[in-house]
């Protein structure tokens, strides 16, 4: 609260969490803003998303939506929420999204090691280390 204006109410307060933080092309990701509140503690009224990726921007009551991406890369994402006063904060975060035919989440899938082939070298004859008296 300003002290010069006690009546004046502070903006909202606006928090953005992602589930999961990579997600692949085509599976949803989750994006929470139900932390979001206003300055007497309660809930923001509307949130507005933009998910970076050139879709249209959407409005909603929910502080909870699903999102899925067409094509890898990383992703600016938004929300703009909106209190009982009709004041605004916002907050973001970065949704990466992968490319299944690029990366693999299981090392036992990992690249195979050549066939056994002829090492070419020479054998070494080791070192011989001090005797200790």
């Amino acid at each position: 609260i300003d002290p010069k204006n006690p009546t004046e109410i502070g903006p909202p307060y606006a928090q953005l969490t992602d589930n999961p933080p990579t997600t692949k092309v085509g599976q949803m990701a989750t994006f929470d803003a139900s932390k979001s509140h206003d300055m007497d503690g309660d809930p923001c009224k509307t949130f507005i998303w933009d998910f970076g990726d050139g879709t249209p921007k959407q409005t909603t009551k929910q502080p909870v939506i699903k999102h899925p991406y067409a094509k890898p890369g990383a992703y600016p994402v938004t929300v703009q929420v909106t209190d009982k006063h009709g004041q605004t904060a916002d907050a973001g975060l970065t949704q990466r999204v992968s490319d299944p035919s690029v990366s693999d989440d299981d090392p036992s899938r990992g690249p195979r090691a050549p066939n056994k082939k002829p090492y070419g070298g020479k054998k070494g004859k080791g070192t011989k280390s001090p005797s200790s008296p």
